[in-house]
């Protein structure tokens, strides 16, 4: 009983450093934990869901894994990949980046 107890809580310290982004309610999301349901256990939670179409996002070469997870670092790394993809979402759909003021002579 005690080395169960202690698997089980290795185990949860571990899941609780991972981190992932994947796809959530339809969206691109940043999750704590890991992308895998052994037995049916759901080894993750979403920490935050962006407002990024995972649909728009898959379409996209480098994302097509989305759906099944993909992992970082840590927390500030998975929010920088949210970052990307929401840039690389944006250029695929050819909308125009924010204006920059110009100066006028």
């Amino acid at each position: 009983m005690v080395v169960v107890a202690g698997a089980s809580l290795g185990v949860r310290a571990y899941v609780d450093h991972q981190w992932y982004v994947g796809v959530q309610d339809g969206r691109v999301a940043v999750f704590n934990g890991i992308p895998a349901r052994p037995l049916g256990l759901r080894l993750s939670h979403p920490e935050s869901v962006s407002d990024v179409s995972a649909a728009a996002a898959e379409r996209l070469q480098p994302w097509q894994g989305l759906s099944e997870g993909i992992t970082t670092d840590d927390r500030a790394a998975a929010d920088a990949l949210v970052t990307q993809i929401r840039s690389d979402v944006t250029a695929a759909a050819g909308t125009p980046a924010a204006p920059t003021p110009s100066s006028s002579p």
